[in-house]
């Protein structure tokens, strides 16, 4: 099994987190780092390190994550292969047996859960609501059907899926995007497996300035729009009838006077919201904040509405 793991300045995070994965309980794998032109000192710490599972490769001419990413596979000597950052620990020495368990029973593609590290600030609070959020309806397209995106933190799949792929030829230009855009393209017929065990989550810290979460956001949606058409009105659809929901609700308290029945259907759309939240977000040890879904769900819309349209008045030019 090959692990890999494209960096970018992230010499302490690296200190941090190697030896969590290096102490895998996993017989036979190699991590191969892949370093994107890093102007600190990631490159120099890891050849003192000098790990026999650890291969490094630098990338020359091209940059980017998805030029790092393609970079390990080319590299890589296993058929099986698993992805994650510089940032992410997993949460036990058993994650990579989690993760390609899948893949030796036949699935091709293996979706993990990358949580984020709770913290103090809504800021925090609003990224671990839309990671869970996201997380737990794309892994409801995998398990009905097909997946329609995975998060690079954690991702498995066999190197047929990438040979077989157009993705990271056909996006070239889009710095990010290589772990949405080959899952969008190659998860169908059910060969994608969904990986909640609780043994086999990342852990990385969640953003913490506002300016930093926007652009890592910008970069998300940028290759959230050469999803499938599909996909796209699918995700679409549920994002406005949402918006539209909360939207009416505040128009119609403040113009109409049969606020009882308003806030009635409120309350009862939120409570049916809490009941059907509850056992998949106790699956993903999220409940310290599954009672505040609803208010969170208020302030993130139209702050993702406002990052989304942004899209499409300047180009997204970075992965880091």
């Amino acid at each position: 099994m090959s692990l890999i793991i494209a960096f970018k300045n992230e010499q302490e995070q690296l200190k941090k987190n190697l030896p969590f994965i290096l102490e895998q309980d996993y017989p036979n794998f190699e991590l191969v780092l892949v370093n994107d032109h890093s102007t600190d000192a990631s490159a120099q710490y890891l050849k003192e390190l000098d790990h026999p599972r650890i291969k490094i490769f630098e990338l020359s001419t091209k940059t980017g994550k998805k030029a790092a990413v393609e970079l390990g596979i080319a590299k890589s000597t296993h058929e099986l292969l698993l992805f994650t950052d510089a940032d992410c620990i997993p949460s036990s020495k058993h994650w990579i047996k989690r993760m390609v368990s899948p893949l030796l029973k036949g699935k091709e593609i293996s979706l993990g859960y990358g949580k984020l590290r709770r913290g103090q600030g809504l800021l925090v609070l609003l990224q671990r609501y839309e990671n869970c959020m996201n997380s737990l309806q794309n892994f409801s397209f995998a398990n009905r059907s097909r997946a329609y995106m995975a998060v690079g933190r954690n991702l498995a799949y066999k190197k047929v899926v990438y040979s077989k792929s157009t993705a990271f030829d056909s996006y070239s230009s889009i710095k990010g995007g290589d772990d949405d855009l080959i899952v969008n393209e190659m998860s169908k017929d059910q060969n994608t497996a969904v990986v909640i065990d609780q043994d086999a989550h990342t852990i990385s810290e969640a953003s913490t300035k506002w300016k930093q979460y926007y652009h890592q956001k910008r970069r998300h949606l940028e290759a959230g729009k050469h999803y499938k058409k599909k996909d796209r009105s699918w995700l679409a659809i549920l994002g406005l009838s949402q918006l539209i929901f909360n939207l009416l609700f505040i128009t119609l308290l403040l113009t109409h006077d049969k606020h009882l029945l308003i806030i009635g259907i409120f309350v009862l759309k939120v409570l049916l919201q809490l009941v059907s939240y509850r056992g998949p977000m106790k699956q993903l040890e999220e409940l310290d904040w599954w009672w505040i879904t609803p208010v969170l769900e208020m302030i993130y819309l139209p702050i993702i509405s406002y990052i989304g349209l942004s899209q499409y008045l300047w180009k997204v030019d970075r992965w880091k």
